[in-house]
């Protein structure tokens, strides 16, 4: 629900600044975007919540700035931190860090310390997640921590690096 209210409100803001005719091909553009800024709009838009539940979000600031579909990275970003808020303890942090980056792929992890057992909401909203983590290229699992993967470079432009650049 909280997906479609972001996807919804995202759209209808982009639509405003560019108009309708151009609003779905600049949304999934690819650009150079700063993953620590997304964590920061995403800790700015859930800071009513995460003060409820007494949880800093924090943007470790080695995230690189890798090309990427800016729109798809934040939704997908955004769910899974709005999923870990809900079983995270209070007094401790929501924290987004690099873990690899690859010209393929960068990868990040969301650690937080869970209260014991998962939280259902929390596990309906990874769900959720890894669903649109694969309708955006990308992927999301949970190991001891949350993992999401974006692809950097649009998918035909994958498949030029596949083939060397031709």
């Amino acid at each position: 629900q909280m997906v479609k209210r972001n996807a919804s409100s995202i759209d209808l803001m982009i639509g405003r600044r560019l108009g309708d005719e151009s609003t779905h091909e600049e949304a999934l553009s690819w650009h150079e975007v700063s993953l620590a800024a997304i964590t920061r709009t995403i800790r700015r838009d859930l800071r009513e919540d995460a003060n409820i539940a007494e949880v800093d979000i924090v943007a470790d600031e080695n995230l690189p700035s890798p090309r990427l579909d800016a729109v798809a990275a934040e939704l997908l970003l955004r769910t899974v931190i709005a999923a870990v808020l809900r079983e995270a303890e209070p007094q401790s942090q929501i924290l987004v860090a690099l873990v690899k980056h690859t010209p393929q792929s960068v990868v990040i992890s969301v650690r937080h310390d869970a209260r014991a057992p998962r939280q259902t909401s929390c596990e309906r909203g990874l769900l959720l997640a890894a669903e649109l983590g694969e309708r955006l290229h990308g992927r999301v699992w949970v190991d001891d921590v949350v993992y999401i993967e974006l692809p950097v470079s649009a998918p035909e432009e994958r498949e030029e690096i596949a083939r060397g650049g031709e």
